[in-house]
């Protein structure tokens, strides 16, 4: 059974609930923003919220007028599902995108067609390794 949008937004939550954090749903409008999180520190980030079926595919693409300016204060939370395996939460910095490593995180400008533009992620084997610094549990100290 394929997660609804609504499994992955209360996966997110449970997860961040059990990491201390308290994550309301962003009403500011502003765009790109889904959530706010709130440290046991009093530390305000803003959230993306998106996911990846690595049974289905094994990248996502945000669209840079979707996710905005990249600032220290917006993270993605990318919610990593692949069946028979535990589900994982990471938490991404944005600015990691100012000098991606080509690798994982790629810029993808497009000059001619600028809506077209995006951030991009791709999921691989030995990408998990890498990526495991940013699972909830290995970052959330660092918040």
């Amino acid at each position: 059974m394929i997660p609804t949008d609504n499994d992955i937004q209360n996966f997110m939550l449970a997860e961040t609930e059990a990491a201390k954090f308290v994550v309301t749903p962003n009403g500011n409008g502003r765009e790109g923003t889904d959530y706010i999180l709130k440290t046991e520190k009093g530390n305000l980030y803003n959230l993306y919220l998106c996911s990846i079926n690595l049974d289905i595919e094994r990248d996502i693409k945000i669209p840079k007028h979707t996710l905005g300016d990249l600032k220290d204060d917006l993270w993605i939370a990318l919610v990593v599902l692949l069946k028979e395996t535990p589900t994982i939460l990471y938490l991404i910095p944005s600015r990691i995108f100012e000098t991606p490593d080509n690798r994982i995180f790629f810029d993808n400008e497009i000059t001619v067609m600028p809506n077209l533009s995006n951030w991009h992620i791709k999921v691989f084997t030995n990408a998990i390794k890498e990526l495991s610094q940013y699972e909830i549990q290995n970052i959330k100290d660092k918040l």
